[in-house]
């Protein structure tokens, strides 16, 4: 028998008021500094500040106790921040409502650097390499003499000695004479930078379904190489960017006295082999749409991927098999092969076409990819109630930059996507084109921690040929919707013929977006994008550039943001454009 208890307690009024806290109400000020973040830091290290409302004090008596408790504390933060003859005092006023605090600072003079020193440690010598300058670590004369310099310029000569093969340096002892006469400090730091070593056995742990060749296929070194932590991230980006293992850890043993050879460990959990997929999303001018996708991620233990994805909405509805084989005949080359079957039906034209893609991809730099193709596509295409099909070949050409760490949410870095692709009509030879088109995306972090990030997007396209209604009206260029101008709906911006769109043989895209972190997963975006499709060239005389602007809001979440905008067309055109567009899906607008 299932049961379920409800239990309510009564709390009276009055009781309900004596568990608020009591005590003397405050309010604390500094006088003396006029600097915005030196007074913030006092702020926050301020026990008189900090437990204001949580924990008032009881008299002012214990008032004042905390106050004078605070002065150490605030005197390490002016210390820190090169303020070495700091003097601080302090005001009571408890005829005021509520008592005013007020800590009076004299801050006297900056510190600055003015000796830097780097020595071995005893029994062992500096690298024969040139170790770098205190300049050159930022700590050049005359600079604040700031704790956190410091501690950024012991981390900078670490890194510095790593590079030259010594995986475990140390700062023995760091010695800091403030000056008080010159008011300067003096620094030096004995450092002890351990054996040199070179990279010895790796050893792999973790391996179930996946061939350990395939992993060790992916270490940038060789055997007995000079040691360097550079090789080691790369080899554990090439590690993630596979999306075959949940938990990545390379541990560093010792270094062998006889040979110096240092060994690693690699430790890996693999993710579950199969994946099943859903997303919904929704728009104002599309309406509720859907993908389901299904993927396994290691068919023959070697990495190769097969999946499928089907899309269902009211533009859309149609299916793509996938297949690629990562490590292709060489370790920087892939191999992609696609079937896309599908139905369009967005309101410029109706499309039922066949697709078959076949693609090598190969690394030129880490993060720079050439992609050399082949694509066959048979459609048939319905625009303004003409019914034409078409049968073409392409050879596509891509080039692909990627200098960001997040698919779907950077926060640092760009991307830049360009692909040219020479279609030959296998029917009539007069409708040969050339489809260009390139996205460039930048990413700027203005407040550290996600907190205010700066997003820019242009994307520009032509295809230079034959008259724009000579093209198949599924590959022409349009602009509009939430993916490209949001504010107007998918496609409609651009040259119109009696309201429904045409398309074009040029297109121009730009975005700005300024996405504020209010809380570690909150976050909000105000936006700006433009621009166009053109029927010849970029900024002719046939569309104007339009407009839109909104704001929006994201949910952080494991496998990225959840994105809800609402646009709002600036050059609302009439019988044309709603008030606003509603875009809700997963991942950034770009």
């Amino acid at each position: 028998m299932l049961s379920t208890f409800f239990s309510i307690a009564w709390v009276p009024a009055r009781a309900w008021a004596d568990t608020k806290k009591e005590g003397v109400a405050y309010v604390v000020h500094f006088a003396g500094i006029e600097d915005p973040p030196l007074k913030r830091l006092l702020e926050e290290s301020s026990v008189a500040v900090q437990e204001r409302e949580t924990y008032p004090p009881a008299t002012v008596r214990f008032l004042r106790r905390r106050v004078q408790e605070d002065i150490p504390r605030l005197t390490a933060v002016m210390r820190s921040e090169g303020y070495y003859d700091a003097r601080f005092d302090f005001q009571v006023d408890r005829n005021s409502t509520p008592v005013r605090v007020t800590f009076e600072i004299a801050s006297g003079p900056l510190y600055t650097f003015r000796n830097v020193e780097i020595a071995p440690a005893e029994g062992t010598e500096l690298p024969p390499e040139k170790v770098p300058s205190p300049a050159e670590l930022g700590l050049y004369p005359g600079r604040a003499a700031r704790a956190a310099a410091v501690v950024d310029a012991e981390a900078a000569l670490l890194r510095h000695v790593r590079e030259k093969g010594y995986p475990y340096p140390k700062i023995a002892e760091r010695r800091a004479l403030v000056q008080h006469g010159a008011r300067a400090m003096d620094l030096l730091f004995v450092l002890d930078s351990g054996p040199r070593a070179c990279f010895g056995e790796v050893e792999i742990e973790g391996l179930t379904r996946l061939e350990e060749q395939v992993v060790r296929d992916l270490i940038p070194w060789r055997f007995e190489d000079p040691y360097d932590p550079g090789p080691l991230e790369v080899f554990q980006d090439r590690l993630r960017a596979t999306g075959f293992f949940s938990i990545i850890r390379v541990e560093k043993g010792t270094v062998s006295e006889a040979d110096g050879k240092l060994p690693l460990k690699v430790v890996l959990t693999e993710r579950k082999l199969k994946t099943i997929a859903t997303t919904l999303y929704y728009r104002t001018d599309e309406g509720f749409g859907g993908r389901f996708s299904w993927e396994n991620r290691n068919l023959f233990g070697e990495g190769e991927h097969l999946g499928f994805t089907g899309t269902l909405s009211r533009f859309e509805q149609g299916g793509e098999f996938s297949f690629r084989k990562p490590w292709f005949l060489r370790q920087d080359q892939r191999l992609e092969m696609t079937l896309r079957l599908a139905d369009d039906k967005p309101d410029a034209y109706e499309a039922r076409s066949y697709t078959g893609r076949f693609l090598v991809g190969r690394k030129l730099r880490e993060t720079l990819e050439l992609g050399l193709g082949v694509q066959a596509k048979v459609s048939t295409v319905t625009q303004f109630e003409e019914k034409n099909r078409f049968k073409y070949l392409s050879f596509p050409v891509s080039l692909a930059w990627d200098g960001t760490k997040d698919l779907l949410d950077p926060e640092r870095g760009g991307r830049l996507a360009v692909e040219a692709s020479p279609y030959l009509d296998l029917e009539r030879r007069d409708a040969d084109f050339l489809k260009v088109i390139g996205t460039m995306t930048h990413y700027v972090p203005v407040i550290a921690n996600r907190r205010l990030i700066l997003a820019g997007r242009v994307s520009a396209g032509a295809e230079p040929g034959p008259d724009v209604l000579d093209i198949p009206a599924d590959e022409r260029l349009y602009a509009g919707g939430g993916g490209s101008i949001r504010g107007y709906a998918y496609q409609s911006v651009g040259p119109l013929r009696d309201g429904s769109p045409i398309g074009g043989k040029a297109l121009l895209e730009m975005s700005v977006e300024a996405r504020l972190g209010m809380t570690d997963t909150i976050g909000a975006v105000l936006f700006l994008d433009g621009g166009s499709a053109f029927s010849d060239r970029i900024l002719d005389d046939s569309s104007d550039v339009l407009w839109g602007t909104g704001i929006g809001l994201r949910y952080i979440t494991p496998i990225g943001p959840l994105r809800l905008d609402v646009g709002i067309p600036l050059n609302r055109r009439p019988d044309v454009d709603e008030p606003f567009q509603v875009y809700i899906s997963l991942g950034q607008a770009f």
